[in-house]
């Protein structure tokens, strides 16, 4: 198959805003496969000054840009650089450039390749997909960013690359790609089926399963064309003799707890102790910290309640991560530890845990074996993903998200949703859809595998006919899985207050709990036992369920095909409840705003959320009175058509 011929295009402009700001500079690089073919490059006359900011950035001064030619008089060798054997351009960030040159009066006949987008989905994990970080990570040379050649250049040098990666997706992924693409005006459809025709025939690459992934290193990572971040734990030493969990009795059958001698924690802490010669001299003896910890071994050992306010400096992590540690090993019983920011759980995870179990292990102590869990809508669930990619054609935007978590499937130990990149709100909408569910994923349901989700397992290195000893497809029951193993279980603030609400079935048993930056503990349980109801959720709901929507006629389709006419008549009840309770539904969220706007304290210009607290005063608004009115009714609705489903 012949290389397609593609025109990578970058611009400078006076600022960001197409309306108001003009191109300064533009540069093209035209290329087949892995050859330059041509490059474009010149200045435009903007007919205003060049901000100093601009300046300061592109090192484009109002004198290299006075005698330039004038937009109209490069659009056409713009055109004819972008001659007719051209199959695509190809920008990064591309709607801010296509944004400028719509608004100067140049269309391109021609798909736009994203390659911002398209480094989402080859390359999940990374940390910024800027193109200078993009040309960080792959080694792409960027000498002089922020100009219009150069970032053409390295544009294209990055579109190969992502390119070959697409080439390397085992053909599985490819096929699930394109065939769900057909028909769509998705740009980067044509890619993926060159990819898919390129390699049909040849054996797929061979992915590791998933045992052998957990430590795979940067170079291997790169090598199966993609970037993914692996198990959190995977840095902490394998237990040298502590038995898992589920090895230990229930806590109720093994009420007889040891008591852990105080000398140990002195011992740690000690000027001479395992911290102090691995630490060597940036080791300093904290009192503070020494306290701390006997206190919190203390409260272990007799069964106690305890609250302690730790200093900064004091190193309070490790203060109760070692009696922690000491007490749940010694005693086989689990010990929740809850902190509020992502960040103090990345410490504890990365640095403080993987440190303790060393000193452990090398002290001739067991090191415990640790574990996160985190809410269940952070896990996929295979089976919802599968019931969602079939369940209606798919929109460009999601045929984007499709591509990113197929590629990441084979990749992933945790599925969790923080290792891909959600780059929209929509996308976190479609993850919704995709997530493990309260209500809807059991282990009837989602802990065993069948039919359509024999391409993944098989991607992981498995036979398909091996799949029956794969654990489960929702990454959620794997997780709950490792916790049940753990001694020191790691969770955030709002996974232990939904724990408490659902009275203790989200967490295994556990008979000790400390709860770090418990300042902000208040804050969260409010935010948990609140119940929230957005419609930008409930309306893309009812739409599926009205007369324009896929769902009601996939529904008739099946019934029709079985004769089954009183399921006819019964979607069709169901599509006047739908509409007839959209519009319910909007008349009762616009007088809602129009009350809220209408408050005294409300900043119409704040450019950030508000709230409103509903006391007596504005619960006798005879506004409120009218919504209170209003909602009667919209419940109504909401009641008839929850009814009729």
């Amino acid at each position: 198959m012949a290389e397609r011929v593609y025109v990578a295009l970058d611009l400078e402009t006076t600022g960001l805003d197409a309306k108001r700001d003009a191109i300064i500079e533009i540069g093209a690089v035209r290329f087949q496969g892995n050859r330059i073919l041509d490059r474009f490059v010149t200045f435009v006359n903007p007919h205003r000054a060049i901000p100093l900011r601009i300046q300061q950035i592109t090192n484009i001064r109002n004198s290299d840009v006075v005698d330039a030619p004038t937009i109209d008089d490069v659009l056409p060798e713009l055109l004819a650089f972008v001659r007719q054997d051209t199959a695509a351009l190809v920008a990064h960030n591309a709607a801010f450039d296509l944004g400028f040159l719509s608004a100067a009066g140049i269309a391109f006949q021609r798909p736009v390749l994203d390659t911002f987008e398209l480094a989402t989905i080859l390359l999940p994990g990374l940390g910024s997909y800027s193109l200078g970080e993009l040309c960080h990570a792959l080694t792409i040379e960027l000498t002089d960013a922020h100009r219009a050649l150069d970032d053409a250049t390295a544009t294209a040098l990055l579109f190969m690359q992502l390119q070959e990666r697409a080439r390397r997706t085992t053909p599985a992924t490819l096929q699930l790609i394109v065939e769900s693409a057909q028909q769509s005006d998705w740009a980067l459809s044509q890619l993926f089926a060159d990819a898919l025709a390129l390699i049909e025939g040849t054996p797929a690459p061979v992915v590791p399963p998933i045992t052998a992934r957990t430590k795979a290193t940067a170079d291997e990572q790169t090598e199966t064309g993609v970037a993914y971040t692996a198990d959190a734990m995977t840095s902490l030493p394998p237990s040298t003799g502590a038995p898992a969990m589920h090895q230990r009795l229930p806590a109720e059958e093994n009420p007889i707890e040891h008591v852990v001698a105080a000398q140990l924690v002195d011992q740690f802490f000690a000027v001479d102790g395992p911290l102090a010669q691995r630490l060597g001299e940036v080791f300093e003896v904290r009192r503070g910290q020494i306290d701390m910890a006997r206190q919190i071994l203390r409260a272990f050992n007799e069964g106690d309640h305890m609250l302690l306010e730790a200093g900064t400096g004091i190193g309070k992590s490790m203060a109760y991560l070692v009696p922690a540690a000491l007490w749940s090993v010694h005693n086989g019983r689990r010990v929740v530890i809850a902190t509020n920011t992502i960040t103090l759980q990345e410490q504890l995870l990365e640095k403080e845990l993987p440190l303790l179990c060393e000193l452990l292990d090398t002290g001739g102590h067991q090191p415990p074996q640790v574990t996160l869990l985190k809410g269940r809508r952070h896990y996929l669930c295979l089976r919802r993903f599968h019931v969602w990619r079939q369940s209606h054609r798919l929109s460009a935007a999601e045929l984007t998200f499709l591509a990113k978590v197929l590629i990441w499937l084979p990749t992933t130990v945790q599925g969790e949703m923080e290792e891909i990149f959600l780059a929209t709100a929509n996308e976190r909408a479609y993850w919704e859809q995709i997530c493990s569910h309260p209500t809807t994923c059991t282990p009837d349901l989602c802990d065993t595998v069948a039919g359509d989700h024999g391409w993944v397992m098989a991607q992981r290195g498995r036979n398909p006919q091996e799949i029956a000893a794969v654990p489960s497809l929702d990454f959620f029951f794997l997780a709950r899985r490792r916790a049940e193993e753990a001694h020191l279980l790691i969770v955030n603030h709002a996974l232990l207050i939904a724990d408490l609400v659902t009275g203790g079935h989200l967490l295994p048993s556990y008979s000790h709990l400390i709860v770090d930056e418990a300042h902000h503990l208040d804050q969260v349980a409010t935010e948990q036992l609140t119940y929230r109801a957005d419609w930008q959720w409930i309306f893309p709901l009812l739409r599926r369920l009205g007369s324009d929507g896929d769902l009601v006629g996939a529904i008739e389709a099946q019934a029709t095909t079985r004769g089954q006419f009183e399921v006819i008549r019964s979607t069709r009840e169901v599509v006047l409840d739908a509409e007839s309770l959209s519009y319910q539904l909007h008349e009762f969220c616009d007088r809602l705003r129009h009350f809220a706007e209408t408050q005294r304290d409300i900043r119409l210009d704040a450019g950030y959320a508000q709230q409103i607290h509903l006391d007596h005063s504005r619960r006798s608004q005879p506004q409120w009175s009218q919504i209170e009115i209003e909602w009667e009714q919209t419940r109504g609705w909401l009641s008839g058509l929850v009814r009729q489903l």
